[in-house]
């Protein structure tokens, strides 16, 4: 079929060279003036193959970013979900951005991700660790309250933060208070925003982050 075509386009130029007219050749071939006029002008143009049909996917594709920023994407990606961290096309953007290289776009991210089959839309049911932690008796309302951090948590146009979480155990009452870092005084202004609802307890719970006990590495910390 595609041989067909090639020869009748051959041939309604060759009836033109000969002093055909583009009306006549249009007619007896049932096709428009302007199929006519497109396969002339290749011809003109001076390429050998003009009479074939040339690929319509583009060369170029502007959303395509380049292999090594693909592989990056790829790496960041599987980094954050290994660390258990949000590893959607924001957070891959972040990561590239403090590593020093050029984010692309969230829509081109997400691309990549969907390329490599890494979009996942269910969470894995989560599996406790077996970890023992020290238990507390919470018979009253502000007896104890354990605290934790959720995040980093992402939103539009590259905001990360951190979500501070604070239950009281006898109560169930919730606490959240959003802070920027991690870092000690940000987590005791969140905190303090907390206690001024929920009132000060007789114990605050936290986990072992070293930020929460101090050390020489974090001489901030709040067992200083």
């Amino acid at each position: 079929m595609a041989e067909a075509r090639v020869l009748e386009r051959q041939r309604a130029i060759a009836r033109y060279l000969k002093g055909e007219s583009p009306t006549a050749i249009c007619q007896s071939l049932g096709h428009s003036r302007d199929w006519f006029y497109k396969w002339l002008k290749r011809h003109e143009a001076g390429d050998a193959r003009w009479a074939e049909e040339r690929p319509r996917r583009p060369q170029h594709s502007p959303g395509r970013v380049a292999s090594d920023v693909e592989a990056a994407i790829i790496g960041t990606r599987r980094s954050l979900a290994q660390r258990q961290l949000f590893c959607g096309a924001q957070a891959i953007a972040w990561e590239l951005t403090e590593l020093g290289l050029h984010a692309p776009s969230l829509r081109s991210i997400s691309r990549g991700l969907e390329r490599h089959r890494l979009v996942t839309r269910q969470r894995s049911p989560y599996v406790a660790k077996g970890t023992a932690y020290p238990a507390l008796r919470a018979e009253r309302a502000g007896q104890v309250h354990q605290t934790d951090f959720v995040g980093p948590c992402y939103l539009r146009g590259a905001l990360r933060f951190y979500s501070l979480h604070s239950i009281d155990l006898a109560t169930g009452r919730c606490g959240v208070q959003r802070v920027a870092t991690r870092r000690s005084q940000p987590t005791l202004d969140g905190l303090w925003a907390i206690w001024s609802r929920l009132g000060i307890p007789d114990h605050q719970q936290v986990d072992n982050e070293m930020m929460f006990y101090g050390s020489r590495a974090h001489p901030g910390g709040w067992a200083r």
